[in-house]
């Protein structure tokens, strides 16, 4: 396979980018503008408030992520703010916005997602289905798009059997051995009056094994972008896993938000958690975490790769591996020009980290950096492997956490 430059593919393009004011977004952007030539870079962003999208996309560029940037004028000013929703029909552009994208884009990185676990499933369909099919459907007008990358998430298919492997592959639903129609699916969920909808959304999420509405709706997202690529768009996945904090650049240690196991290691750290008896997993489980700048990596190299059209190659190698474990697969029987490429940006099979090996560094780390404020002085017991979690004491512990998250909202106040 011929080598090719990641920063190289990106020289001279026009970028679209989705989810910039999130936190794997914003260091795709920061990357896009220090490590590439690329020549503009327009990012969608809704109102908010008072402030118009060109005056947050002014606060985003002064976030700490581009503190080498900052003094670079020149780069900064290849950033243009165009005024869009995902939660709104056609993303919410104006005729003439829509025009500017479909005439000048190159490459669309797609990284905007309601990740709320909790989130109805209206919430979520709008957001990360629909919020997707208006993305795609933008693209189909693109005059020369070169590659759409898709931000998944690798907890897509939660609902294959615990411990097995899943493959850089589509895992489609199932009615017994009929296929299920995703979009019909989607259609049917979003007419139901709310709690009609979420009451099927929670029976199908247990029928097929999916703890909530967002790994439910990004895994039905990802049969669109499958739908659209066989059509002939260039089209790719990227499959994160934990995205916790910044391992290199542009900052070591930052992080962007509470979410997965940043929060979990900043509730510990303030006292939310005082006992292994708010632990729930089990401690040899694999608890897969990504640096959010390997991340953005994978982001940028997935595209590059469909730009330079060896997306075919790297995913028809990875459905032969899929069919060595005898792993079922919707595009492993397609043919290789049909191949989309899916690639997973995870640890747990190159460098798992146990869920016990997690919790004894987090301890160790707040024993010797002690926080100025904690809700708990209690010294944290290290988890060992033969700990098992216990319901009764799971779900006093979960009252107990949530009296005193009431509690620090009201000294904050």
């Amino acid at each position: 396979m011929a080598e090719y430059s990641v920063a190289k593919q990106f020289s001279g393009s026009v970028v679209f980018l989705t989810g910039a004011t999130g936190y794997v977004g914003g260091l795709v952007l920061e990357k896009l503008l220090r490590t590439t030539e690329v020549d503009l870079v327009y990012v969608l962003l809704r109102p908010k408030g008072s402030c118009s999208a060109e005056q947050r996309l002014a606060q985003l560029l002064q976030n700490n992520i581009f503190h080498i940037l900052r003094d670079q004028q020149r780069l900064l000013r290849k950033v243009k703010a165009v005024t869009g929703d995902i939660t709104q029909p056609g993303l919410g552009l104006d005729a003439s916005s829509r025009r500017i994208l479909q005439q000048q884009t190159d490459v669309i990185l797609h990284c905007a997602a309601d990740i709320r676990l909790e989130a109805d499933i209206k919430s979520a369909l709008i957001a990360n289905y629909c919020g997707t099919e208006a993305v795609l459907q933008l693209a189909a007008g693109c005059e020369h798009l070169q590659a759409l990358v898709h931000v998944s998430s690798c907890f897509v298919n939660m609902n294959q059997p615990r411990s097995s492997v899943v493959d850089e592959q589509l895992y489609p639903l199932m009615f017994g051995a009929t296929p299920v129609d995703c979009q019909a699916l989607v259609q049917d969920l979003l007419v139901l009056p709310a709690d009609a909808a979420n009451t099927r959304a929670t029976a199908l999420g247990l029928r097929w094994g999916f703890p909530n509405n967002y790994t439910f709706s990004k895994h039905l997202a990802e049969q669109l972008v499958w739908q659209h690529h066989k059509h002939g768009l260039p089209a790719a996945i990227v499959r994160p896993s934990l995205v916790c904090s910044v391992a290199y650049d542009p900052i070591p240690g930052y992080i962007g938000n509470w979410a997965g196991p940043i929060g979990a290691a900043a509730a510990l750290a303030i006292g939310f958690y005082h006992s292994l008896g708010c632990v729930s997993s089990q401690p040899l489980h694999v608890w897969d975490c990504m640096p959010a700048d390997m991340v953005a990596n994978a982001i940028l190299a997935t595209a590059a790769a469909v730009t330079a059209g060896r997306s075919s190659s790297i995913a028809s190698k990875a459905a032969t591996a899929a069919a060595k474990t005898g792993q079922p697969t919707e595009t492993s029987s397609s043919s290789e020009d049909q191949q989309m490429l899916i690639v997973h940006s995870s640890s747990s099979s190159t460098y798992p980290l146990t869920l016990m090996e997690g919790w004894n560094y987090a301890v160790e780390f707040v024993q010797v950096h002690k926080p100025k404020f904690r809700l708990s002085w209690v010294k944290l017991p290290k988890m060992t492997a033969s700990f098992q979690p216990n319901p009764k004491i799971v779900h006093r512990e979960r009252r107990w956490t949530a009296f005193k998250v009431r509690l620090a909202c009201c000294l904050l106040k």
